[in-house]
């Protein structure tokens, strides 16, 4: 299991920096919660994997935004799941920032164990006695919550805050969504290395994925890929354990 010390996670950040995201993350450990995934089945999201693969984005400190048109197409579950795996295979060096207006099932408890959203952080004068992060106990992904609307915090403050994450962490994953409805990840999305797009196979129109990629790369913000979430299959498995391995059963 990983340290929940973040302090061990960056070492070489002096605290008298006037940097008070970096203080809080090097002050001391943030609390734990339960990782509610850890008795789940393996992940079966984009994994950190898939995106290394397939993105000259990612590097050292890189931040991805997963978004995605509109709420309820499963971004923000995808980008957290992504960054659970990162977290495994990275020792821990990785932080999940839920930007969704919209907390989902998986996501509340998590939420309630943050003392505050970074929205409240960034625009709190007294930041001393508060973490504004929690550590999943057996995965050690540490989760914030941004907890308001991108107007609610002007661009330079929200520059400020990706760079201050990207000095202590291996990876950042931001899980938003709604961006043509200007949804949070809306201002995100020309602050990340990459955006990848993610579209539900039932729900989601081609001429609307296009006007997605398109507001974002207006937007100042870099394509990376596409998820094609929750797409059925329509013949049925024994057909495909037959023709890919494993025969008829």
């Amino acid at each position: 299991m990983q340290k929940n010390n973040l302090a061990a996670i960056a070492p070489d950040i002096a605290p008298k920096r006037e940097d008070q995201l970096v203080v809080a993350l090097t002050a001391k450990p943030p609390a734990e919660v339960e990782d509610i995934l850890a008795r789940s089945p393996p992940n079966k999201g984009y994994g950190f994997s898939g995106v290394v693969r397939h993105s000259q984005a990612v590097a050292e400190n890189a931040a991805i935004l997963f978004t995605s048109a509109y709420v309820r197409e499963g971004a923000p579950g995808l980008a957290f799941r992504t960054a659970r795996l990162a977290a495994i295979q990275t020792e821990g060096k990785v932080l999940y920032i839920h930007a969704s207006e919209r907390v989902p099932n998986f996501f509340r408890d998590i939420k309630n164990g943050i003392p505050i959203s970074l929205q409240d952080f960034v625009n709190k004068k007294d930041r001393r006695n508060v973490v504004p992060f929690v550590v999943l106990k057996d995965s050690g992904l540490v989760c914030a919550h941004f907890g308001g609307t991108s107007e609610s915090v002007k661009k330079e403050t929200l520059q400020a805050l990706v760079a201050s994450v990207q000095k202590c962490f291996q990876f950042i994953v931001i899980g938003g969504d709604n961006l043509l409805d200007d949804g949070t990840s809306a201002a995100f999305s020309q602050l990340v290395d990459g955006v990848i797009l993610v579209a539900d196979a039932q729900k989601t129109r081609a001429p609307v994925a296009r006007k997605l990629k398109r507001a974002v790369e207006e937007n100042g913000g870099k394509v990376i890929g596409a998820i094609l979430n929750r797409r059925k299959y329509y013949i049925p498995g024994w057909i495909y354990r037959s023709l890919y391995g494993g025969g008829r059963r």
